[in-house]
């Protein structure tokens, strides 16, 4: 395997490899190859980044095209790492080492395998791990809820680029004469990610006021509210309510509030963090319209009216 080349006058090192497509000439539509081609680049920036967050201090992992070669049709391209300063050009070589190696483990795992098990995706972080305890590299980082999700999308996105790819067609990976398939068959879907990176629910119930930033005539989902501070999705689970909002028998502007019971639902990773809250609305108590400042700049004073409205 060559090693990672400095580049002159930069704080940075970089590696090369290529992508190729087999395809059916005069098969299907051939924007196909483009589209595949151009997720592909964005899938393995991604996959760098994801990678990058096992090496301790800041790089930043760039994939750059270098040429486009018609027969076979092939993207030569390379991945520049550079550094803030904190890496001298010996570690940022052995970096850049580390994610080349880690990159060929994460394609060797989808070359291997049609689907993501815990127990597989187990063994890849462990091997992910043994590379990151190497010089400028953080063991514990791919045991991170966080880290595991990001890699966990990063092959997502990967097999998601070879979707426009039709039946016959294949796609390889290269670097220093070193070839991997790109396994076609390979899916990860958001509930497979989902259920890989939570073990654990805890649910409260509470009584609570939800400031409306953006209502849904359609359906019960994507409402948002202001609940304390921070603007959340919160799902509408009160179907009468909603019945009677859709025909219009109840008024709701942005800036109203509502009394609402709502239900909290916490999920927690296989690393026992909290990752995320979602809130349903099980029943609208009440609706509160808001009030309205209105200035009087000619005397330099203001009163605070009620907005009232004719339903």
């Amino acid at each position: 395997m060559s090693e990672p080349k400095a580049q002159p006058n930069s704080p940075s090192f970089a590696s090369e490899f290529s992508i190729t497509l087999g395809y059916q000439p005069g098969e299907g539509s051939p924007s196909r190859l483009f589209f595949a081609l151009g997720d592909l680049i964005e899938s393995f920036q991604q996959l760098d980044e994801t990678l990058a967050k096992g090496l301790v201090g800041e790089v930043e992992p760039l994939v750059v095209l270098d040429g486009v070669c018609a027969e076979p049709f092939r993207i030569r391209l390379h991945q520049r790492l550079e550094s803030d300063g904190e890496f001298e050009n010996e570690a940022l070589g052995k970096a850049a080492s580390y994610l080349m190696s880690c990159r060929r483990a994460v394609l060797g795992f989808i070359a291997s395998n049609d689907q993501v098990t815990e127990p597989k995706l187990r063994e890849l972080e462990t091997q992910l791990m043994e590379l990151a305890a190497k010089p400028h590299g953080k063991r514990d980082m791919f045991k991170r809820c966080a880290v595991r999700r990001a890699l966990l999308e990063s092959m997502r996105s990967l097999s998601q680029a070879l979707v426009p790819l039709e039946p016959g067609d294949n796609a390889f990976y290269s670097e220093d004469g070193m070839t991997i398939p790109l396994n076609p068959k390979f899916s990860i879907s958001e509930n497979t990610v989902h259920a890989l990176t939570t073990i654990d629910k805890r649910s409260v119930r509470s009584r609570m006021p939800l400031k409306v930033r953006r209502a849904n005539f359609i359906g019960e989902a994507k409402w948002q509210f202001q609940i304390g501070e921070v603007s959340h999705d919160v799902v509408m689970g009160d179907r009468s309510w909603l019945a009677s909002y859709q025909k219009g028998e109840i008024k709701l502007l942005p800036g109203d509030s509502i009394q609402a019971d709502v239900l909290m639902e916490t999920e927690y990773c296989h690393d026992v963090e909290a990752d995320r809250t979602s809130y349903t609305i099980l029943k609208v108590v009440d609706v509160v319209s808001h009030t309205k400042p209105i200035q009087q700049p000619l005397y330099g004073f203001h009163e605070e009216r009620k907005m009232v409205r004719k339903d």
